[in-house]
């Protein structure tokens, strides 16, 4: 019986650590491509390019030359463009202008010919950039974005277009394309390579590259997260009898590692989140040593705690619009203890009011089933985001009779 104990208690510690450790793999993983480099003076170095999120390939380029065994980091402004040999990946290094704001970034290229069209994500957002055959640019939004815009954002994109007919000059018929269809990466590659493909002047190919990005590979995208938090938690526990339910309250620091899941293709509000969290808990009440005098004795209960939780999140505003992005959150909660320590150990001998939190508790028996709601935003913080949340979350530990609301607040770094 202590055998089968022992192993569901493994068995839990091995799924909260098999959780945190999956969390941080994700955030440190590796992606080798076989490419090359183009230096700034048109140098070709072939190598293997470390190609992680597409957020961070536009702002860095990790590289390894060939011989070599260790990766070295590139910025824009160090080279000129970088790209995969078999054609997953092209980027190019350009000023580009967000929110007025000048920056130099790897943008990459959804189609290389006589006009040009590139892609660039930033906090989330999509944008793209138009370059003709005289170098004249126009960037765009996605015009999905246009029923969560206000009339000032409206009146940008009016702008946008007013750029784009500058590259269609030589040929405005082609603007009608861009009211009937969305900017998206496939809607408007198909303008694009239609166009080189119509009126391209150079002999040979007109279209010299084309990134056939697969729909699906953008269909569910991945955040990794980590942070601190504390919580409040009031508490009520009964003894063994049923009787003298005692009350008390504890601050609880706490660490986590979770998962942001988006599936825009779904939805741009709707997402799941998944978590990990660690805790530290103390817990106060009294026990009963002498049936006569009713002498009582304070015991204090110290626990490491694990907590897996599982939600769904809705935003309140459309993220590719917003900056900060408030949301609402939900989920269900499950409690395991993972260690606890007793200053005073009370058993039943000797006493009529004892407590399963007692120095003869089975931990694979003190776990707890709960929910949670709350609320949280998200806010830039560089090429990253700040995540804050406040939650309220309620805790039954049946096997102990013990009952806990809780309200904690938490501070993610969401990468």
């Amino acid at each position: 019986m202590k055998k089968n104990i022992l192993n569901k208690r493994k068995l839990c510690l091995v799924i909260i650590m098999a959780g945190a450790m999956f969390a941080c793999t994700a955030a440190a993983q590796t992606n080798p491509k076989d490419g090359y480099i183009i230096t700034n003076q048109n140098d070709t170095i072939h190598g293997t390019i470390d190609y992680l999120t597409e957020t961070k390939s536009e702002h860095n380029c990790k590289f390894r030359k060939n011989g070599e065994t260790e990766f070295k980091n590139y910025s824009p402004a160090q080279l000129k463009a970088y790209r995969s040999n078999n054609d997953d990946f092209y980027y190019f290094s350009k000023d580009i202008k967000i929110e007025d704001k000048q920056e130099k970034l790897f943008a990459g290229y959804l189609v290389k010919g006589g006009m040009s069209l590139y892609h660039f994500l930033v906090l989330g957002k999509d944008y793209y950039l138009l370059e003709g055959e005289n170098g004249e640019t126009a960037q765009i939004l996605d015009a999905s974005q246009v029923g969560g815009m206000n009339s000032s954002q409206k009146v940008e994109l009016r702008k946008n277009m007013a750029q784009i007919s500058r590259v269609f000059k030589e040929h405005p018929q082609e603007l009608n394309n861009f009211n009937e269809g969305s900017f998206n990466d496939k809607e408007l590659s198909k303008i694009v390579v239609n166009y080189d493909n119509t009126y391209c002047k150079d002999l040979g190919d007109c279209v010299l590259y084309a990134q056939e990005r697969d729909v699906n590979s953008q269909s569910i995208k991945v955040h990794v997260l980590a942070g601190v938090g504390a919580q409040y938690e009031s508490y009520n526990l009964k003894d063994n009898l049923g009787e003298n339910g005692q009350s008390g309250s504890t601050i609880a620091p706490s660490v986590h590692l979770g998962l942001n899941i988006d599936v825009p293709r779904f939805s741009k509000k709707f997402f799941l989140q998944a978590k990990a969290q660690v805790s530290y808990r103390s817990y106060t009440f009294d026990s009963f040593r002498n049936i006569t005098s009713g002498e009582t004795e304070k015991i204090r209960d110290k626990s490491i705690q694990a907590d897996a939780m599982l939600g769904v999140a809705y935003r309140l505003v459309d993220p590719t619009v917003n900056k900060v992005v408030p949301f609402v959150r939900a989920g269900l909660d499950l409690n395991f203890w993972l260690s606890h320590k007793m200053d005073n150990n009370l058993t039943a001998e000797g006493s009529i009011h004892y407590y399963d939190l007692n120095k003869d508790v089975v931990l694979a028996r003190l776990h707890a089933e709960g929910f949670y709601v709350g609320l949280g935003v998200d806010v830039p913080v560089g090429n990253h985001q700040l995540e804050i949340t406040a939650d309220y979350k309620n805790l039954n530990t049946k096997s102990a009779s013990l009952k806990s609301n809780i309200i904690g607040v938490t501070a993610s770094w969401v990468f």
